[in-house]
């Protein structure tokens, strides 16, 4: 039997046992066992089956390679014989022997978003898909595109940073630490603000660490990405897209109203962008101390402009929702990138004026101390 054979009858005998399994490990053994069951293979034939299976079943096919490089955070396929990655250091071209038609790039997008039983045709040009593992694709063809296929991958992180490791790698000023953890440990609701790839959901991970073994967490996310083995009692719940029939989508807005039937300490938000936000700060209002969650903002005084925008999606008035903010978070932390390090940058504290309006205030900013060594601190 031939290796695509020994690779189509193993991936029948899975099924959707693979699929059901969220680590990798696992997942990789149980493709390996059965394997053994269909083909005596060598080392080295075994390891190319059992890449290339979990590559088609579990991951994004022929760029799998790639995605599984160390510190590879997106994957962008501008054409065939183009693709561009990001592993820490800004955007890198590669050479490329894997995607060398435009009919191969346009293959691999139909396979990946059918995979998850969504479509991508003429009739939807554009596509937004997770794979089993975490992965998100954005898939658009032409002629919305100018190539025929244009994808966009972004790679979950495979290990978040405990706190104090996030200390050590210089992402929280030494005379902010303390500051920090005690905002976690007094139960202070914080509101993380940041541009895309500026360390928002890492930072948020971190802070999920310092949380007493005692209390229980609900994460609610768009698309799992918050580590569970961080804290001992997390319970991850993740919204569900509409399948091609259009039925079964669950929003956020839901889950944030069923976590407060599951009995939570802290109710954690992956990122609000939607309508979402109104069932959010009520449910801090009414008692959920310590609880979290991200947005996508420059800095901490551009926080109440994005919440303007979202009141509008939330259909409330911006005033409304300045009362609920205010009430609702106790700090902001902002997050920004510079240069190769993911940096805390901004400290505010929010609070409505006497015309009602939410405003930030900034209270500590980082900035190079002058003292010769170039040392990071907060200043202010």
């Amino acid at each position: 039997m031939d290796l695509q054979n020994i690779i189509n009858e193993t991936k029948i005998r899975l099924g959707d046992k693979l699929r059901a399994l969220d680590n990798v490990s696992e997942q990789r053994d149980l493709i390996r066992e059965n394997v053994r069951e269909v083909a005596l293979l060598g080392n080295k034939s075994m390891r190319e089956v059992v890449d290339k299976i979990y590559a088609e079943m579990h991951g994004i096919g022929s760029l799998q390679a790639l995605a599984d490089m160390d510190g590879v955070t997106d994957i962008l396929v501008n054409a065939a014989n183009e693709i561009w990655i990001d592993r820490g250091f800004g955007l890198e071209r590669i050479g490329n022997d894997i995607l060398t038609t435009d009919e191969s790039v346009r293959d691999l997008a139909n396979k990946l978003i059918t995979n998850v039983g969504l479509r991508l045709d003429d009739s939807m040009p554009i596509a937004d898909a997770t794979t089993h593992n975490g992965i998100r694709i954005n898939a658009v063809l032409s002629p919305v595109a100018k190539e025929k296929c244009v994808l966009s991958f972004r790679i979950p992180r495979r290990k978040f940073l405990k706190f104090e490791e996030l200390v050590t790698a210089g992402t929280i000023p030494e005379n902010a630490i303390e500051f920090v953890r005690k905002l976690v440990t007094e139960s202070k609701n914080i509101l993380i603000s940041g541009s895309t790839g500026a360390g928002k959901t890492t930072l948020l991970a971190a802070l999920l660490s310092l949380v007493s073994s005692k209390e229980r967490i609900i994460c609610i996310e768009e698309v799992r990405e918050l580590p569970t083995d961080i804290h001992p009692h997390i319970v991850s719940l993740a919204a569900k897209k509409q399948n091609v029939e259009g039925r079964g989508e669950v929003y956020l807005s839901e889950l944030v109203k069923t976590s407060l039937r599951m009995r939570p300490d802290r109710i954690v938000l992956g990122e609000v962008r939607g309508q979402e936000i109104k069932e959010l700060f009520m449910a801090l209002n009414t008692g959920h101390s310590g609880s979290m969650c991200t947005i996508h903002a420059n800095s901490v005084q551009k926080v109440p402009a994005r919440l303007d925008t979202l009141a509008i999606l939330a259909n409330i008035t911006p005033q409304s929702l300045a009362i609920q903010a205010a009430g609702a978070l106790d700090y902001i932390l902002q997050m920004k990138r510079i240069g190769e390090k993911r940096v805390l940058s901004e400290i505010g504290v929010p609070y409505t004026d006497d015309y009602g309006n939410f405003k930030v205030k900034l209270i500590a900013e980082y900035a190079v101390h002058d003292d010769g060594n170039g040392r990071m601190e907060f200043v202010k």
